[in-house]
């Protein structure tokens, strides 16, 4: 899902990514504008948490909510303007994750 840092390389995930940073730029000459956020959860052994949280004994929890749908209250969201941002995320989290 990663891949590597090298273009060729890259894994589903960045390069998504990736398109998406580069169509809000292109975006943004027909005055149109954007927000992009990410945020990262790990679901390990019934346990949720948020992966861009300092606080990582907190265990979140999946709610619905009727007018926004599936809901992750108090997780931290992170707002990116560029691909650089979102790969800083990336690696951050991945120090964070249940081996």
């Amino acid at each position: 899902m990663q891949g590597s840092e090298t273009p060729v390389h890259m894994g589903m995930i960045p390069r998504a990514n990736n398109l998406i940073v580069d169509t809000i730029k292109d975006s943004k000459r027909c005055k149109w504008q954007y927000a992009v956020a990410v945020s990262f959860i790990e679901i390990y052994n019934e346990n949720v948490r948020g992966l861009l949280d300092s606080n990582t004994n907190q265990n979140l929890e999946i709610m619905y909510n009727e007018g926004r749908g599936i809901t992750v209250p108090n997780l931290k969201v992170k707002e990116i303007s560029s691909f650089a941002d979102f790969n800083k995320y990336m690696k951050n989290r991945h120090k964070k994750i249940e081996l």
